[in-house]
């Protein structure tokens, strides 16, 4: 038997504590075995978890060497393309991130341009001062994702930290004038757009295109290269409409001034919210709204939603020579509150209230996510999305550790980011006292594929349903959250909502000292550090299992024991 709060690779048997450790799929040919196992000769868990720490590295760290190249002398044209690849995925990067950045959801909007070169700035002024750990950092890294065995007395090492040195500092050039608009460095490309005729330079320094041109070349791009589904479209479609209507649908790059972004920035402050939506404004037109006196207006988090996607429109159309400057670039209005002030946590209170329902005390949900999708939320603080597309193929165990594997491996999944593909390790108390697992294989010899085949895919995916019933709609209900006595945040105050599960989950690891960089593995946000972000790989789901899942107490600080006995927990035979 494996225990509850042990690594995945400490078993139990007949008293006595083994170590037992998979052999990935492809080294086993190489090593004959299936596995590895080892007595550790005690019954004392204590003693068992020291000694089978350091032999389970020792073994993973075999896996990681037979998967290694031998050592090479490197020519000086192979460290140079090396050095020039490097600088070339860190642009791609760079350029990939202003591409997405748009902000895709109301509490995301604060995000600001300007602090996207930090991190490199950062690396800039570590090499001005001769600070070269980060250097060789990238280069232990690239060493590895080469297959090479250099080590720092070899002369290739040394030739290599050289160039990685030169690379840093011209990127960090190169990433400066980038975020000004300025391509003309050897790494630039000309991009081949469709939908756009070849503008001359009179064209461009004077009149330029119809705005209404670059908008659908640029949704061409976002389309073709995956980053836009329907909703984003929409989503941005709705902030350049609103522009065009101000501005004039006819207007071109070359028209797109500084004093006219900042009348456009006033003018969004005077606008009332939900104004295509609310029956009293949207038959009116920018103009008309602008005339009149309006109590209530635009957050400052909204106004800033049709400032950043307008800004990256106009950063498209300055990369790509429609335009000279980016007058929308800094017009952001500055956030009064701090980031983490922008939604709630639950308190204990809240929690208790959430869990003590009548639905959960008398077992009376109507529907299995209605019962699942609270402590999943809790104990993972994965996004409702994320849970409510689960398929029960995602219920799975890595190395006999029970996982969420979050993926986008079908048509009817989709993750935020690239960084939210993970294994999320399952807390004990949902793959042991309350046997998700065994939930999930139920559905399974009924012929389901998916964990919640009761909740329909729509408009804004699966995570629309959960959403409706937990948040309820401001005009009609206050969903189940407003039924267990959690109000309706006033205004200014942080808000209360499904996603403040994951709020409470990061701050509850967060006061416990957990590590940032384990806690991001299990949360699914980017590295700040381009070294860990870029070339770092995943860290092991059973060392995020014992330093930051084991941490989480929820079913000892709240009373969960009620749960346990309702029909959806499968008992155990």
């Amino acid at each position: 038997m494996r225990l509850s709060r042990s690594p995945s690779y400490l078993v139990k048997h007949k008293h006595i504590f083994y170590v037992r450790v998979s052999v990935p799929q492809d080294l086993r040919p190489k090593l004959g075995r299936t596995e590895y196992r080892y007595s550790l000769r005690t019954a004392f868990l204590r003693e068992a978890r020291g000694k089978s720490s350091r032999l389970a590295t020792g073994i993973l760290d075999l896996f990681q060497w037979m998967r290694t190249k031998k050592a090479m002398n490197m020519k000086q044209e192979e460290i140079q393309a090396i050095a020039d690849n490097h600088i070339r995925t860190l642009l791609n990067d760079l350029e990939e991130e202003w591409a997405t950045s748009s902000p895709s959801s109301e509490a995301s909007m604060e995000h600001d341009f300007v602090g996207l070169d930090e991190d490199w700035e950062a690396y800039w002024e570590d090499l001005q001062k001769r600070d070269y750990r980060h250097v060789r950092e990238t280069v232990d890294q690239l060493i590895q994702n080469h297959g090479l065995d250099l080590d720092q007395n070899n002369d290739a090492y040394k030739r290599l930290c050289r160039a990685i040195t030169q690379s840093s500092l011209e990127f960090c050039e190169i990433a400066k004038k980038r975020l000004q608009g300025i391509y003309r460095d050897r790494f630039a490309q000309t991009p081949q757009i469709v939908g756009i005729s070849h503008t001359t330079q009179e064209e461009s320094q004077g009149e330029g295109v119809p705005l209404t041109q670059v908008i659908d070349a640029y949704t061409q791009e976002q389309t073709h290269a995956g980053r836009w589904e329907e909703k984003s479209k929409k989503e941005n479609h709705a902030c350049y409409q609103l522009f065009l209507e101000y501005a004039g649908e006819e207007i071109t790059t070359g028209q797109i001034t500084y004093p006219l972004m900042r009348d456009y920035k006033t003018a969004l402050m005077g606008l009332p919210p939900n104004m295509k939506k609310a029956k009293a404004y949207r038959d009116m037109t920018i103009h008309e709204l602008l005339t009149m006196d309006i109590e209530k207006t635009m957050s400052t988090t909204t106004v800033n939603k049709y400032l950043n996607r307008i800004a990256t429109l106009f950063k498209y159309a300055l990369k790509n020579g429609w335009m000279q400057i980016n007058p929308a670039e800094g017009m952001q209005l500055p956030e009064k509150r701090r980031d983490d002030e922008l939604r709630a946590t639950f308190t204990d209170d809240d929690l208790k209230k959430l869990f003590h329902s009548e639905q959960y005390t008398q077992d009376t949900h109507k529907h299995p996510y209605q019962f699942w999708v609270l402590p999943i939320a809790l104990f993972t603080g994965m996004r409702q999305n994320e849970i409510a597309q689960l398929h029960l193929d995602d219920i799975r165990q890595d190395h006999d550790l029970w996982v969420f594997d979050i993926n986008a491996n079908a048509p009817d999944k989709h993750i935020k980011t690239k960084n939210s593909k993970r294994l999320v390790p399952m807390h004990p108390f949902l793959a042991e006292a309350l046997n998700l697992p065994g939930y999930a294989q139920v559905l399974r010899d009924q012929g389901q594929t998916r964990l919640f085949p009761e909740i329909k895919c729509g408009r804004d995916r699966y995570g629309q349903t959960v959403s409706r019933w937990f948040n309820g709609n401001a005009s009609t209900t206050f969903g189940y959250k407003g039924k267990c006595g959690i109000e309706k945040a006033k205004e200014g105050e942080p808000k209360k909502d499904f996603h403040s599960f994951r709020h409470t989950l990061i701050n509850h690891l967060k006061q416990k000292l957990v590590d940032p960089l384990l806690l991001h593995e299990l949360d699914g946000h980017a590295h700040n550090s381009m070294t860990m972000g870029r070339y770092g790989k995943q860290y092991r789901s059973h060392l995020i299992n014992e330093h930051v899942v084991m941490h989480i107490d929820f079913h000892r600080t709240l009373d969960l024991d009620h749960l346990l006995h309702s029909h959806y927990a499968i008992k155990k035979h």
